[in-house]
């Protein structure tokens, strides 16, 4: 009887058109994400990104050289805008910021994820207390090639605030 309420959830789910798009912010291609620039017009606020860096490994034990625990819960508001003084072109301005704190990461991990899924608790030692801001800006270029429109992209940026700063290219395929 569950089986077929989950198939037929499923399948409803299935039929029902898109509601809504999801990537990660933009913030989070500094700390390892995975993500494309915008193409179209875009405004957008991001509720609370929960990334958390710490110096012990799983077990307990020191694996890096950062000197404490870290939860980075930032929000961000990014603004695309194709440029029409330069046709395929696209300016993206993002601004983001918030608490550097623990407490909602760890719980997250440890008092959520771990004890889910059955694992110890990661340690914690010394905490990062502190406010954070980050701001960045990108100039994409999109274009096609063989018959394609706009699949492409190569742009160039920067990015910096209170915990880094950063010069940076990129280029890619998006469909």
């Amino acid at each position: 009887m569950r089986r077929r309420w989950i198939v037929t959830l499923a399948f409803a789910l299935w039929l029902v058109p898109g509601l809504a798009l999801a990537e990660a912010p933009p913030h989070s291609v500094h700390w390892g994400a995975i993500a494309f620039p915008d193409h179209d017009p875009t405004l957008t606020f991001s509720a609370a990104l929960l990334d958390r860096f710490t110096e012990f490994d799983g077990e307990g034990k020191r694996y890096n050289d950062i000197q404490e625990t870290m939860g980075l819960n930032f929000f961000t508001l990014s603004w695309t805008k194709p440029l029409s003084q330069l046709p395929g072109w696209n300016l993206n301005l993002t601004a983001g910021g918030g608490p550097t704190r623990d407490g909602p990461s760890r719980f997250l991990q440890n008092d959520v994820v771990h004890k889910f899924r059955g694992l110890t608790e990661v340690p914690v030692g010394n905490k990062r207390e502190a406010n954070d801001f980050m701001l960045s800006g990108t100039m994409t270029r999109w274009f096609g090639m063989l018959g394609t429109s706009d699949v492409f992209f190569a742009g160039v940026g920067g990015a910096g605030g209170s915990l880094y700063y950063e010069p940076y290219v990129q280029a890619g395929v998006r469909r």
